[in-house]
């Protein structure tokens, strides 16, 4: 139930994560398959995301509407306003872009499933797990590694302009407890922002010109082609320009008046790094090292070592990277 600091109740509350440029905490509260915020100011709750009635699924788009199964582990990327979320009984890690109001699935398939229901490293559309909890969000920009190179890419498609601004990659580390596995997602971040000036398409079976006489239809399909083109590469410096200048630092400003859109684009890979996926307890490097239900996560300051609460083996165990 939201409400005054009171008033307010949780089920199974569990993950944590500060976002103190709006003043709140984000609390991942399990049992009611929801995610709920605290204002720090006052200690008023209020939903985030899913539903107080323990309503269940998968559901992802606007945040109103969204779903959850058993929220858990969260980590709040600061420089995207990104809260993630280890949607546990979902198999799956979503995205909240608290900036854009949208829900999204990161990474975790349940149907790609191995047959022996083990997990599956991958694209985050096709990677698997199989309870993730904790989560660690590893800020440091690192080099984008996702085979997938139109995150890189200025793409100009017919009647529309758009240009895409990557950002840095960020490492998510995730305990699977159920797989007794460590895994990290490498995110690749990007602002994507498109025309909102449509570029008129004609089609011409023939055309009779003035300059240089008839010509032929497929003439005059290279030539519209070329002149189409050449407006399509003369809009795309324009919002270059536009770019620098409303966002300087990069960042986007969403109350400077445009003439585009932006919004948000996360891809994913997913990887174990440590466990073998079956349960155990034995120090090692990578996946020659096991674990009995590992939980709770967390980085230290320097980034250089992953300290892991293990439920099975009542433990801390560190994973040096």
């Amino acid at each position: 139930m939201d409400g005054s600091a009171s008033e307010s109740l949780f089920v199974n509350a569990s993950g944590l994560a500060l976002d103190l440029d709006r003043g709140v905490l984000y609390v991942a509260d399990s049992g009611n398959n929801a995610v709920r915020k605290v204002h720090l100011s006052s200690g008023k709750t209020e939903t985030l995301a899913g539903h107080e009635s323990w309503l269940m699924g998968q559901i992802d788009g606007a945040i109103s509407a969204a779903s959850f199964h058993a929220p858990s582990g969260l980590a709040f990327d600061h420089a995207t306003s990104v809260l993630y979320v280890a949607d546990a009984l979902n198999g799956a890690v979503r995205a909240i872009d608290i900036e854009g109001k949208v829900v999204s699935t990161l990474a975790g398939c349940r149907r790609c499933e191995t047959p022996n229901n083990s997990t599956v490293d991958g694209p985050g559309a096709v990677a698997s797990f199989k309870l993730p909890t904790g989560l660690a969000l590893d800020e440091t920009p690192h080099l984008v590694n996702i085979s997938t190179k139109k995150l890189m890419a200025k793409t100009i498609t017919l009647n529309t302009a758009r240009v895409v601004k990557p950002l840095a990659a960020k490492w998510l580390y995730v305990a699977d407890t159920d797989a007794h596995q460590i895994r990290r997602i490498e995110i690749a971040a990007s602002y994507i922002f498109e025309s909102t000036i449509v570029i008129p398409s004609y089609s011409y079976m023939s055309y009779e010109g003035t300059e240089g006489g008839n010509f032929s239809a497929g003439e005059h399909q290279q030539r519209l082609a070329a002149r189409l083109q050449k407006r399509q590469q003369q809009l795309e410096e324009q919002l270059e320009k536009q770019w620098e200048a409303a966002h300087p630092s990069g960042l986007v400003d969403e109350d400077h008046p445009t003439d585009y859109k932006v919004r948000l684009s996360l891809e994913a890979v997913v990887t174990t790094i440590a466990g073998t996926g079956a349960p155990g307890y034995a120090d090692g490097v990578g996946t020659a090292a096991s674990f009995n239900q590992p939980a709770g996560l967390f980085l230290s300051t320097d980034k250089s070592t992953l300290y892991i609460t293990e439920l099975a083996n009542d433990c801390v165990r560190m994973l040096d990277h």
